[in-house]
């Protein structure tokens, strides 16, 4: 059994211990807490980097999709605008081809118009009366002409197929330009989202910083919770040899007292027997001490 002085210095020491105890558990769970925090805000960090990185996986797919077709389509505009220039060359070249040869022919009327012309010098050589010198001399001129008019109507006959040619040319040129425009708004959407790629691969390096920075913090973090962990652990075990020091001396002190009880208790009944074997008068604690015995 220990001493009342030992038993208020270990009660004393158990309490002090006990206030420590509380105060490292509190400290404990502040840095779990602490930890929680950061490795919270870290894997909403690397949530958004893989978010990131799956959208720049979309967006390179659009891209290298849309540049794909810029390509194709530049090929067909330029197949197109070939065609283009090289009908135009050819309407250049029939037009200066035909002009050549009206300046060499002195051709300065259309077919059309000569063959007016033609159609009024003979009708009036068929019902006019004139000398045969005036007959002789619309015959020349007739003859020259009809010359004119077969060689104009060979180089008009051009003019039909030039007419054909710059047909296509109007044709063709609407199609290279309705190209150009797609072309013009593909490369425009390729370039975004290339632009956006770069945007959030500055936005992944960031948060990838961010990241390693937290990383660090939480390994601190778990080496103090750990550390405060171990001082817990040191302070918990002579709390609980003094607490069970002390419960082992409070049931023995207990025992010794229900021990101590019952002798009390054996001696007064011995007493009550005696003075009943003596014919004493009985007293009311007598009685009561009586009842024990029965019991």
């Amino acid at each position: 059994m220990l001493s009342t002085q030992e038993k208020e210095g270990l009660t004393k020491q158990l309490n002090s211990l006990g206030e420590e105890l509380q105060q490292l558990r509190n400290k404990l769970n502040e840095l779990s807490s602490q930890k929680r925090e950061l490795i919270d805000k870290k894997n909403s960090i690397s949530r958004e980097i893989v978010s990131l990185i799956s959208q720049n996986k979309k967006l390179r797919q659009e891209r290298n999709q849309l540049t794909s077709e810029v390509k194709q389509s530049k090929v067909k505009r330029d197949t197109l605008n070939t065609q283009v220039a090289g009908k135009v060359e050819e309407l250049k070249k029939g037009k200066e081809e035909r002009k050549a040869v009206a300046v060499k022919e002195h051709i300065d009327a259309s077919p059309q118009e000569m063959k007016k012309q033609l159609d009024r010098l003979n009708f009036k050589l068929e019902t006019e009366v004139v000398s045969f010198e005036k007959e002789k001399q619309l015959m020349k001129v007739i003859n020259v002409l009809k010359k004119k008019y077969e060689q104009a109507k060979k180089v008009y006959s051009q003019f039909g197929k030039q007419k054909e040619i710059s047909k296509e040319v109007d044709s063709l040129r609407p199609q290279a330009n309705v190209l150009h425009k797609e072309i013009q708004e593909k490369a425009k959407h390729s370039q975004e989202r290339h632009e956006k790629i770069i945007e959030n691969n500055k936005k992944i390096d960031e948060l990838k910083k961010q990241e390693d920075e937290l990383m660090k913090q939480i390994n601190l973090k778990i080496a103090e919770v750990d550390e405060s962990g171990k001082k817990l652990d040191e302070k918990a075990r002579p709390y609980t040899d003094i607490s069970k020091q002390l419960n082992v001396e409070r049931k023995e002190f207990r025992e010794e007292k229900v021990k101590a009880k019952k002798k009390k208790l054996s001696d007064l009944q011995d007493e009550v027997q005696q003075k009943i074997s003596k014919g004493g008068k009985l007293t009311t604690e007598d009685l009561l001490i009586m009842q024990t015995i029965k019991d």
